[in-house]
């Protein structure tokens, strides 16, 4: 079922208090299996957020914070991102990602260990 704006927004919210707070306030987001197809994600806080499975495919990302983030066997077709929000992205696998991506990918330090797992695809 895919997450309404609203929801997603509130959810959001909750997770940068819980950020700030060091875990002291509101609720750490877990985006697990979660359908954020074409989601507005600009600029949002997700570090530590858990995006295992979900399907990001035509989501916005640009400008979103991605560290520590799991992204593993998460749908990135299509998604909406400059590229430098994946430098920090620490899990990695299984993910079908654009070829536009793969100098962004290249750059992050955890490279090697994802390059078994990745799907590179054309737009």
């Amino acid at each position: 079922m895919k997450m309404s704006q609203k929801d997603l927004d509130k959810i959001l919210s909750n997770h940068k208090k819980w950020y700030v707070s060091i875990g002291r306030g509101g609720v750490k987001a877990n985006f697990r299996g979660v359908d954020l197809s074409d989601a507005d994600l600009r600029g949002a806080n997700l570090q530590d957020v858990d995006l295992w499975c979900a399907n990001l495919a035509g989501a916005d990302l640009t400008g979103a914070d991605l560290k520590h983030v799991n992204i593993s066997s998460s749908n990135l077709t299509s998604v909406k991102l400059d590229g430098p929000e994946l430098l920090g992205v620490k899990w990695f696998s299984k993910v079908t990602i654009p070829e536009r991506f793969l100098p962004w990918l290249i750059s992050n330090e955890h490279f090697a260990e994802w390059l078994p797992g990745l799907t590179i695809v054309e737009e």
